[in-house]
């Protein structure tokens, strides 16, 4: 198995200049594939991304995909804090999960009657 490599965006577009030049010369698509090292599928999926583009066109695509990336990384890391100051903020305020839903049992039981929780489930 052949160890994959990366193109740039102007290898990339070189790559498929030579691909329009080759099938003047009577080549199939596997035979110019073949010819450029990639697979076809490959060549498709360029065709389709870089298809018409100037190698110039096609570096700021790149930039701007890695620029999205990383602002959505940091979008995620944001809510992540934003999270888990929430959680820090609730578990300082004696307040959880628990102790709430206890405490909404023990309202609903009426005068002298003693909420036993889930162990009347048991008897």
């Amino acid at each position: 198995m052949r160890r994959r490599k990366r193109h740039t965006p102007e290898q990339i577009i070189r790559k498929l200049r030579d691909a329009d030049a080759m099938p003047a010369a009577n080549r199939t698509i596997g035979e110019v594939c073949q010819a450029l090292e990639i697979s076809e599928q490959t060549f498709y999926r360029w065709r389709n991304q870089y298809g018409g583009m100037k190698a110039d066109e096609a570096r700021r695509l790149k930039e701007l995909e890695q620029e999205n990336a990383r602002l959505k990384r940091l979008l995620a890391e944001a809510e992540a804090i934003s999270l888990w100051s929430r959680f820090d903020q609730r578990k300082s305020d004696g307040v959880n999960q628990f102790s709430h839903a206890a405490g909404l049992r023990q309202q609903s039981a009426s005068p002298g009657q003693v909420d036993r929780g889930h162990q009347d489930a048991r008897t």
